[in-house]
Order: C-alpha cells, then sequence, then structure tokens
C-alpha cells in the first residue's frame, strides 16, 4: 500500500502547471513539537524536520537527489536568531521559496510550544 511518504506516491503527484517540474511541496504536523515540510521537483526531494526540543531548536534537512548522493544534515539551535540566520543561508531559498517560507513558519509555531 502507498502512503505519503512512499517514493511511489510521490511521483504519482500531478506536475505543477507551467513549471515542467513535478514540484510536490507539503507541510504537515506531526505532533504537537514536530513540523515536516518538504518539495519535490525535477532533481529530487528536499525535507526538512523540525523538532521541539528541551535546548531549542533541532533541524534535520535531508536532500534526496534522483540521481547521486543523500545528503542529510542536522543541527539544534539554541535560539531564533540562529535558526534564521541559517535558514536564510539555506539554497532553497531560491530554489523552493515556498518551501523556505513553510520551514520559517513552522519553526515560529515550535518556538512558541512549551510542551
Amino acid at each position: 500500500m502507498d502512503t505519503p511518504d512512499d517514493p511511489r506516491t510521490r511521483r504519482k503527484r500531478a506536475r505543477s502547471p507551467g513549471s515542467g517540474s513535478a514540484e510536490r511541496a507539503g507541510a504537515h504536523d506531526n505532533g504537537a513539537n514536530v513540523r515536516i515540510a518538504s518539495a519535490e521537483g525535477r532533481e529530487g526531494v528536499i525535507r526538512f524536520v523540525l523538532r521541539r526540543v528541551a535546548g531549542g531548536l533541532y533541524v534535520e534537512r535531508d536532500e534526496l537527489p534522483r540521481k547521486g548522493t543523500r545528503t542529510s544534515i542536522s543541527v539544534e539551535f539554541k535560539d531564533r536568531d540562529g535558526f534564521g540566520r541559517w535558514c536564510d543561508s539555506d539554497p532553497s531559498r531560491f530554489d523552493s521559496p515556498l518551501l523556505h517560507q513553510r520551514v520559517r513558519r513552522a519553526a515560529d509555531e515550535l518556538w512558541e510550544f512549551d510542551g
């Protein structure tokens, strides 16, 4: 059975009109202290998993190209400013601006979370 995270399901998504790419951008909530945001384009998938932890915000950034090596980065931020600088320097800011906005919004929600 196909699941939302199954690569076969992602390939079945409709292509964006006019872009020529199969960009699928999504963000969803996996509980009070976790957010996932991703985008799929011609070159592959970029996925962010943001998790509120006792010390701040833990972020995983996965780049899953159709061809080549998967890249995974894990970072923990102690404050919003540090996260903001890191996020604004990420290439997805220009490659997938909607994804960048979703990641920033998800982080803002998590910084407000006290649970």
